[in-house]
Order: C-alpha cells, then sequence, then structure tokens
C-alpha cells in the first residue's frame, strides 16, 4: 500500500470518525450505551438503504431493529450499505437512548 493510499485510508477514517461525532452531538450525548450483539437472522432492506434487521442474541432471544439511512454501516472494516449485510453473520449495532441504531459492525463468525 502506497503513501497515498495509507492517506486517503486515513482521510475517509477521520472523516467518518467526524461523521459519528456530529451524529451524536446533534443527539445531545443522548446515547445510553445500548448495544445489541449477535447473529444476523433476518434483513429487510430499502433502496433508499432503510430498513431492519432481526438479531438472535446471546441469551437465545431475537431483536428486529429499525435501521435509518443514518446509521454508518462496517462490514469486514469495510464502509457498506444496509443491503450488503449476510444473515449469519456476527453484529454489533450501537444504538443511542431512543434505540436509533447510529452504528452497526458485521463480520463473519469465527
Amino acid at each position: 500500500m502506497g503513501i497515498i493510499e495509507k492517506s486517503l485510508i486515513s482521510a475517509e477514517m477521520a472523516s467518518l470518525m467526524l461523521r459519528i461525532e456530529n451524529m451524536l452531538e446533534d443527539q445531545s450525548n443522548q446515547l445510553d450505551s445500548q448495544d445489541v450483539m449477535g447473529v444476523v437472522t433476518a434483513i429487510s432492506a430499502t433502496s433508499d438503504d432503510e430498513g431492519t434487521l432481526t438479531v438472535k442474541k446471546a441469551d437465545q432471544s431475537s431483536q428486529t431493529i429499525e435501521v435509518t439511512s443514518e446509521a454508518i454501516i462496517f462490514i469486514e472494516k469495510k464502509q457498506a450499505d444496509l443491503c450488503q449485510l449476510a444473515v449469519g453473520n456476527s453484529i454489533n449495532i450501537l444504538c443511542n437512548k431512543h434505540g436509533l441504531v447510529v452504528f452497526i459492525r458485521s463480520y463473519q463468525p469465527n
């Protein structure tokens, strides 16, 4: 990876971190550590990158979460769209205290 590519990746990450910070500030720092972790069991995505995710949690309960186009999504450390998530992948979802999704991280199970 060349210097230009490393700089671009660093710039992209800085931009994403700024976006997350702004989203949290816009919500008056109402983050209340509502994390959801588990395995994706269902995905419903619309063309405007909104929809729902159903997650089976460690306690075997399921939770369906509404995802808006404002959510920042990463799959295997690369930014992605909701429609790119896959059933069976492990997932971490960070929500604000109102249940709105702020950040999603998805990865292949071990």
